[in-house]
C-alpha cells in the first residue's frame, strides 16, 4: 500500500488531535492497518506524544494493606537448637555427597573416552573427572547410582534419601 500526500496529511492531523493509532487507521481507511500507522509515523519522525492517563485509574491509588507472609511449616521463627540441628544435618549430608563420589568395589574409574556403551556415566574423583564404569541396564547408571540419581521427589525434602538407608 503507497501512501499518498494526502493521506500522509490526515495522519499528521489525527496523530495531533490526538486520536490513538488504531482510531487514526479507521479515519484514513483504504486498507490501512494499525501497524502501518504506527510505522508511518516512526518513518517520518512525528514526535512523541505524551502517555494519556487511562479514565479507569485512580491518580491517587490508595495504600493496600500488605498481606500477612504466608508461613509454610518449618519456615518460622527458630531457636538456636533447631538451628544447630539443621547445621548438623548439612553437615552430615555433605559428608555423605562426598561418599557418593567413590568409586564403587574398588574398581577403578574410566575416563570419557574410553566409557562403553552399558557402561555406568556417573562421575567420580576429585580432581579428575572420570566415571564409575560399572555395567548398567537399561539407565546411564549402574544400579547404586541409579538410586541415587532417580529419587521421587518426596525424599528430597530433607528427608535422608532411599540410598542412605
Amino acid at each position: 500500500m503507497l501512501w499518498t500526500e494526502e493521506m500522509v496529511e490526515r495522519l499528521k492531523y489525527f496523530y495531533g488531535q490526538g486520536l490513538s493509532c488504531s482510531m487514526i487507521a479507521n479515519e484514513i481507511g483504504n486498507g490501512i492497518s494499525r501497524n502501518a500507522v504506527i510505522g508511518k509515523i516512526h518513518r517520518i519522525n512525528l514526535p512523541p506524544r505524551d502517555p494519556v492517563p487511562s479514565p479507569n485509574r485512580n491518580p491517587h491509588p490508595r495504600h493496600r494493606k500488605q498481606a500477612p507472609a504466608r508461613r509454610w511449616p518449618g519456615t518460622g521463627p527458630r531457636d538456636e537448637a533447631q538451628v544447630e540441628r539443621a547445621i548438623q544435618a548439612s553437615a552430615r549430608a555433605a559428608v555423605t555427597a562426598r561418599k557418593q563420589w567413590k568409586p564403587l568395589n574398588g574398581k577403578i574409574p574410566v575416563g570419557l573416552l574410553d566409557l562403553k556403551q552399558g557402561e555406568c556415566r556417573w562421575p567420580v574423583g576429585e580432581d579428575t573427572i572420570m566415571f564409575c564404569g560399572e555395567a548398567t541396564e537399561k539407565h546411564p547408571y549402574c544400579p547404586v547410582h541409579t538410586r541415587v540419581a532417580y529419587q521421587p521427589p518426596s525424599t528430597t525434602n530433607g528427608a535422608k534419601p532411599n540410598w542412605y538407608r
